[in-house]
Parts: C-alpha cells; structure tokens; sequence
C-alpha cells in the first residue's frame, strides 16, 4: 500500500472477521519501533529514561522536520569538533554547542575556549542584555567587537551612555597607575593614578597635551598650578602653552618665561616675533616699567604721563630711592614727536631729520654734524647770514628747505648733490619755477629720486625724456601718441580685482588676462583691409578662424585614421584609451567568400581601451583590413555608445 497508514486505519485491517494481508501485515510491522533497527529503546530499570543510539560518523540523535523540510538536528560529535558534546544544528551549521569533557558552552562554534564562548557568524550584535524594563539602556556586544553600557549601538571599543565610570584601584599607592592608554606602537602612552597623569610611553621625551576646543580654555583651580620637576634628583620641570596663558592677581611665575619661543634660562623673559603691550584701566595710572638695585631702591622708572584726550607723553627718571615716584626725570618725550632734555646732550655722531633753528644758539655746525652740508658753503663755526647771504632767520623755523621758505633758492644754484624728497622733504616739482633741471646741473638726478608734483616741460622747459632713464611710475601714465617698448610686462603687478576696459592688458591672482568688450581680433598687417585670420566673439564664445589649424606634431591633432589587420573573428585591441578618444570604424575590406550569411563590424570598449570586433556569418573569413577614425573626445558630444 503506497503512503503511510494511521493508527484507525491500521486498527480496522485487523477486525474481527478481516482478512489482513501480507503487505498489511508489513504496514503493521513498520508502524511500531523495533530497538533493533530504530535505536530506541525503554530498559527496564523503572528510574532509566528512554534509551536512543547515535547514528553515523557525526552520532546523530534526533531530527526535526516540518512536514518533509529538515529544521534542526541534535548530534554528539559534530564534524570538525575536537571534543564530543550536545550540538544543535539548523541549516548544517552548529548553533549551541554544550562540550562534554569541560562544560564549556559554544554559540556559533564546535571549539568553545571558554565556559561561554560567542562566535559572531553574521552583521549582527554578540550579546545583548536587557534590563526588566526592556528600554533603550541594554548591555551590548556589536559586531565590531565594541561594548556599549547603556546604549544599543556603540561607536567604540567600550562606549558607556546614561551613566558614569567607576574605577577603584586594588592599590593605595599614588605613584601606581590605575588605569592606562597606550598607542598602538607603544612609543606614547598616559597613566592615571590617584592624584597624578604621567607619560608612560617607550619615548623618553614623551610630552602630555591638554587641548580645549575652540574658544574654550584650560582652567586650572584650586591654589593654581606649579611645574616642578618629577623627581627630586630631576631638574626643574617646564610648562610649555601654544594658546592665550591668564594669571590671576597674586600668582607667581618662578623661572624663565618664553613669549613665541622657548625660555631662554639666561634672561627671566623672552618675548619672540611679536609685541609686548602694556595697557592701563585708567589713562591717569602712571604705568612703569621699574629697575630696581639688590638693597632694595629704585633706580631706574620708564612710564607714561597722561596729557587727556586718549593721549600720553613717555618719561625716563632715574635716581635712588626707595620710592619710584621720587626719581628725577632726565627726558621727556611728547606725543607729538617733540624732546626735552633736563641735562647735557653729547653726540658723538650725525644727527639726521629736522632741526628748529630758534633752538640752536650756539655750537659748532659743520659737515661732520650735517653729512650732506655741501664742505664749500660751510666748514665751521656759526649758522647765520654772513655764511649764507640769501639766509633770512624768520625764513626758517623748523627743518623744511623749499621756495616758500627761501625766495631766491633757484636750480641753477644747486650744482652738485641728490635732489629728492629724503633730502629735502617737501620737496615738489610745482615749488621750483625758475632754473635748468638737469644732469648737467644736478649729476645725481633719477627719475626714481622724483617722488611727488608734476614734471613736466611748462614747468622745467629744458626736460628731456633722453635725460631720464630709470624709475618707476607709481601712478596713472596716459600717452596720447604712440608707445613703444621691447616689453610689457605686468608678472610684477597683481591687482585684486578684475578690469573692466576693453583693450586691458592686466595680471590678477597669478594669472594674465586681456579685457575685451564683445569681440577679439587678430588681423594680418599686410593687407591693408581688414584681413581678420582670428575672430573670438567674447559674447557667444564663438571663436573663427580664416583657414584652418595646424598643429605642432602629430600626437596633438584631434582626428587621426588608422588601419588594423585581423583574421578569422577578429578582437582587435586599438591603441586608443576611452577616458580619452571616441573611435568610429571608417571603413573595411574583407576576404569571405560569396556564401557568407551576413556581416558585422563595430567598435566598443573594454578594459578602458577602444577594440574592434568583426566576422562574417556563415562562412571562415581569412582575413580583415579594418579602418577606424580617432577622435579626441574633447571633441566629441558622446550621447550613447555600444
């Protein structure tokens, strides 16, 4: 009888006056277990379970099926185990296995090394373990290995949320390390201990960062912060700050202190590229810098005396005394530029500048005082009218020599020596009326040395462009004739911004650039028409040109044509990559016989590479002459390709 019978059908082949027969027999046989063949058996010890025995190489126990699939299977010897144990399967992959020797428990693994052992077999968490409310504070292992207390998926090796870290040492000893943070290599590592952070790396010149973020800063509280060194024996430790430094009222800096640089041990303070500012909270506080001797007096007092308006004088007083506001102040030096001296002035070199002639009574003046005093108008003695006949002392007041001061002073009276604003301050071509400005009356003269005015030849008639020859023009030149020049070069000018005038020539942010409103022409000079051979439209971006282009080599022209060769089925690799030329076949030859069903011939990419693929259908084609066109694809509009 074909499928299996139940028991009630079983039961009414076997009734009184039923005629059962051999195969019935059979089906009632196989319905029951048979210790022999099926392994299974009850003993007859009342306190001994049922009894089942193992089946092949990997002792199998027990199968469950859902209707005829397999879902689980129960074995004691796994493949692959090195010790027997209880193993579950699903799908022949072990899912808990229980060793039987040690207890351990494997999840994920037949070798379990420990009494729980996970091995992950999928993107998924190892272990995750709720609390009784069920909420979004589990302890977890990811995927990744990391461990998160408090928070379901953690970005770290151990990530703790909605809660703090407890670490209570097994030691009393400061000097011990609680817990450490090593890199990988081991060349820097930090320390905690008790009261202490300390570099514990390989590198014995390991340092410790403390870096606030952003505008944030490092407080230190408390009594403040003290450098010293890490051991008695040491020498004295450093503190080394790369951002703003606040000291509060009262704290000490004990050592040298560097500003921009190390501390240079020989000097208390080094301040490096940068300025020292002294600022007062009240314009009347007479700020000082102070010098003070070994017993205690002041000898030495550089400050500021506020005049008003935003405004202060400097003051140098030196003496001895206890008190620093009781020092005699020796100089004076006022807001406005101006000097006082309260004792002798001895100079022992030039003087250079202005000099206010109604403070100068007497005294030597000579060419050793004055560099540029000319040694024939004035070798010694005193500053006064019979030296200089035209000198009128209401004349002069203070320091500027020009014809406003000194009517008569005219060019041709100046025969030697550099005319310039460094020597004559105000000096300006529009204050010299009279006179013949040029090298033959002053040698020195440079365009250069001419840095204010106007010059030109209403002003000086005899100027000659050929007696000019160096100097720069730092402002506007306009010429209403013709410019001519071997070069123009504007490498050395960058502008911030662009120019907008047609015909500019002009260099911004590193690069050249020629300013055209509307359109770009160049055009041959020999044909006394317009002669245009390149218009560029600045417009459209259109760009035209008379003939054609030529290019310097053949490796740059655009288009090249080529012929390939092939046999049977040709796969033909081109020389040409995709990322930089289109290829197209332009035309080909073929030696099939008159039989042939049909024929193909196209180009297509692979590899980054251009190749040609070719065959004639139904018969052998011995061979292939294949031209294909190259084309450099910034030449191309590519829309769709094989």
């Amino acid at each position: 009888m074909a499928g299996l019978r139940t028991r009630t059908e079983l039961q009414d082949l076997f009734k009184a006056g039923a005629k059962p027969s051999g195969e019935d027999f059979k089906d009632f046989i196989n319905s029951v277990l048979n210790i022999g063949d099926d392994g299974i058996e009850k003993p007859a010890q009342s306190d001994s379970p049922l009894k089942i025995l193992v089946r092949g190489q990997e002792e199998n126990v027990l199968d469950f099926y859902k209707e005829e699939t397999l879902t689980w299977r129960i074995n004691q010897t796994p493949q692959g185990a090195s010790q027997p144990g209880l193993n579950f399967t699903a799908a022949d992959t072990s899912k808990l296995f229980v060793e039987s020797g040690r207890g351990n428990v494997g999840i994920g693994t037949i070798a379990p090394a420990a009494k729980l052992h996970i091995l992950q077999t999928a993107n998924q968490a190892a272990l995750r373990i709720e609390d009784e409310a069920g909420d979004t504070t589990p302890l977890v292992v990811d995927a990744s290995g990391n461990l998160g207390l408090g928070v379901s998926q953690p970005d770290k090796k151990l990530h703790i949320a909605a809660g703090e870290l407890k670490v209570m040492a097994s030691h009393s000893n400061t000097t011990a390390d609680i817990a450490t943070f090593q890199a990988q290599d081991g060349k820097n590592g930090l320390g905690i201990g008790a009261d202490r952070l300390v570099a514990i790396g390989s590198n014995a010149n390991q340092a410790i960062y403390l870096i606030p973020k952003g505008t944030g800063q490092l407080i230190v509280g408390g009594n403040g912060l003290q450098v010293t060194a890490a051991a008695a024996s040491a020498v004295a430790g450093s503190l080394s700050i790369g951002k703003t430094l606040s000291v509060g009222q009262g704290s000490s800096l004990i050592g040298s202190v560097g500003i921009g640089i190390a501390a240079d041990t020989a000097h208390k303070l080094t301040v490096y590229d940068g300025d020292l500012a002294f600022k007062v909270a009240n314009n009347a506080n007479a700020q000082s810098i102070l010098f003070q001797n070994s017993g205690g007096a002041y000898t030495w007092r550089i400050y500021r005396q506020d005049i008003g308006s935003n405004k202060a004088d400097l003051k140098i007083a030196g003496g001895a005394d206890s008190d620093a506001t009781k020092l005699t102040d020796y100089l004076h030096i006022q807001n406005n530029g101006n000097i006082a001296i309260s004792k002798d002035l001895a100079v022992g070199g030039s003087i250079s500048g202005k000099i206010d002639a109604s403070q100068m009574n007497s005294g030597t003046l000579a060419v050793d005082r004055i560099p540029n005093l000319s040694a024939d108008k004035i070798t010694s003695g005193t500053l006064n009218t019979a030296r200089i006949p035209n000198l009128s002392a209401n004349k002069i007041t203070s320091g500027t020599l020009n014809t406003a001061r000194i009517p008569n002073l005219s060019a041709n009276k100046i025969t030697s020596g550099t005319l310039n604003t460094a020597r004559i301050p105000n000096l300006s071509a529009d204050k010299i009326t009279s006179g013949t400005l040029n090298t033959a009356r002053i040698p020195n003269l440079s365009a250069n040395k001419i840095t204010s005015g106007t010059l030109n030849t209403a002003r000086i008639p005899n100027l000659s462009a050929s007696k000019i020859t160096g100097g720069t023009i730092s402002a506007d030149l306009t010429v209403n004739g013709t410019l001519k020049t071997k070069i123009v070069n504007v490498g050395a000018y960058d502008l911030s911004a662009h120019v907008s005038h047609d015909g500019a020539f002009y260099r911004k942010g590193g690069q050249a650039y020629i300013s055209v409103d509307d359109n770009f022409y160049i055009r041959d000079t020999a044909n006394s028409n317009d002669n245009i051979k390149f218009h560029f439209d600045t417009n459209s971006g259109d760009l035209k040109i008379g003939r054609y282009l030529v290019f310097s080599s053949n490796n740059y022209k655009p288009f090249q044509l080529r012929k390939y060769t092939g046999g049977d089925n040709p796969r033909i690799e081109t020389a040409y990559s995709s990322a930089d030329w289109v290829v197209i076949i332009a035309g080909f030859k073929t030696s099939s016989k008159g039989d042939a069903e049909g024929q193909y011939v196209y180009a297509y990419v692979s590899n980054n590479k251009w190749w040609i693929a070719a065959d004639v259908v139904g018969t052998t084609d011995k061979s292939w002459e294949i031209n294909i066109l190259a084309i450099r694809k910034g030449w191309v509009y590519e829309r769709s390709r094989i």
